[in-house]
């Protein structure tokens, strides 16, 4: 396919079934496959994404490469922002 969209695919399943879902997604993006990953576990965020969209209340907060995203995230979650409370979002 040229689009996989996964919803919170990782969030169950033991840790079998969770290495072959991070060995098929892999496989996928080397083959040029488009995956759209929703997930709120940031390890696998960082793991599988090199684009990242961090959507709060149905807006999008920021959009962007991972680690700045998932940085900008846990700084405000540290802080108590909200990102209508961010300015520079």
């Amino acid at each position: 396919p040229d689009l996989i969209l996964i919803d919170e695919a990782l969030a169950a399943g033991d840790a079998r079934f969770k290495t072959k879902c991070f060995e098929k997604i892999e496989e996928l993006c080397a083959a040029d496959c488009t995956v759209m990953l929703v997930s709120h576990g940031l390890s696998v965020v960082k793991r599988l994404a090199d684009r990242c969209l961090w959507l709060s209340e149905g807006r999008v907060a920021l959009e962007g490469e991972t680690e700045e995203v998932v940085a900008a995230y846990l700084d405000s979650q540290e802080m108590g922002e909200t990102p209508s409370t961010m300015e520079d979002m």
